[in-house]
């Protein structure tokens, strides 16, 4: 640990001591804001540079316990598996419900004004009913 902090503040230093070497040489002052600029970016690289790769390693740790956590449970898998399929069927199911609601809605409809115009009678209600069937849901009327 010592010694990964000191390397880091070696690399801090040396980085200034370049930026500073830089900024000495160079006569020009338009170019001295740019060079110091520059300057200023590698010191701030250099300074979050332990950070990244903290951050670095710890996702590749988390992604290998991650992978290895998945290899060594198939019956949680399994499990997990089970569910996501229940989940599936029962939100079928309920799709299922909602279109055919809305399938009879709009007969019922269609079926009222179709009576209406054809006959000239003021309808008062028009009833659907639904049977479901195996292979999902029919509309009888």
């Amino acid at each position: 640990m010592i010694d990964a902090l000191a390397k880091w503040l070696q690399q801090i230093i040396a980085v200034v001591l370049l930026a500073s070497l830089a900024d000495l040489l160079l006569p020009n002052r338009v170019m001295q804001r740019y060079v110091r600029l520059v300057a200023g970016l590698f010191i701030l690289l250099t300074m979050v540079t332990p950070l990244l790769q903290w951050i670095r390693g710890d996702f590749g740790e988390r992604l290998a316990m991650g992978i290895e956590s998945a290899s060594r449970s198939p019956e949680s898998s399994a499990d997990e598996l089970a569910r996501i399929r229940e989940d599936g069927e029962r939100l079928q199911a309920v799709w299922a419900e909602r279109a055919a609601t809305l399938a009879t809605d709009r007969l019922a409809g269609e079926i009222e004004r179709e009576v209406e115009r054809e006959q000239g009678v003021d309808v008062r209600r028009v009833e659907v009913d639904v049977e479901t069937t195996p292979e999902g849901s029919g509309l009888r009327g």
